[in-house]
């Protein structure tokens, strides 16, 4: 009886027009982009946000897929197992898993493209690493290795690229295992995609 209820109302709101649904994918959202001044210049505050958020979306999801490339499938005979973008607060997280010749490396992005990455806590990152030592650099870029042998490179737009291995969990251990991964691996290329 709820089932033949619910269903009745649900017609009855569609025929009234009252209940709509719009479906919009990938290129159609990028369109969005364009009809937020015909919005805002025809006083449709609502409209103009709607477009705003898909708008966001459509540059959201651009914005991955670009991503994903700069993390090669191949690197220094280590496949790219798995790949994972996450979003939470404002700051995204992108990690990589590559299982190979050492066995298995992590590659973490961690900052935001375009908002000054982590600002502070990058900072405070630097510091507490140069307590500890390990000071390197990888492609030119600052960087610091902690006593489990994780290598955290400090991008130019303020993120961070963190490169660590359960299979190299020391200093030594990682300083033998990952210069070749690091060697291929396109750290340059990330951190000047992200500068722009």
């Amino acid at each position: 009886m709820v089932t033949r209820f619910s269903l009745a109302v649900a017609a009855l709101l569609l025929n009234a027009g009252i209940a709509s649904a719009q479906v919009e994918f990938g290129t159609d959202l990028k369109s969005s982009c364009k009809e937020i001044e015909g919005a805002m210049s025809a006083n449709n505050l609502n409209r103009a946000l709607e477009q705003a958020r898909l708008c966001v979306t459509a540059l959201e999801q651009e914005a991955e897929g670009a991503l994903k490339e700069l993390f090669p499938e191949k690197v220094a005979g280590y496949d790219r197992t798995d790949f994972r973008q996450e979003q939470a607060m404002g700051f995204a997280n992108t990690t990589a898993t590559y299982q190979g010749g050492e066995g298995t490396i992590r590659v973490e992005l961690i900052g935001s493209a375009g908002s000054g990455g982590l600002g502070g806590m990058a900072e405070l990152a630097r510091m507490g690493m140069a307590a500890g030592g390990g000071a390197m650099r990888v492609d030119g870029l600052e960087a610091m290795m902690d006593d489990r042998g994780a290598v955290t490179i400090f991008l130019a737009d303020g993120s961070m690229l963190k490169v660590s291995s359960r299979d190299m969990r020391t200093r030594e251990a990682a300083t033998k295992g990952l210069p070749p991964f690091l060697n291929e691996f396109p750290v340059r290329e990330i951190s000047d995609a992200r500068n722009q």
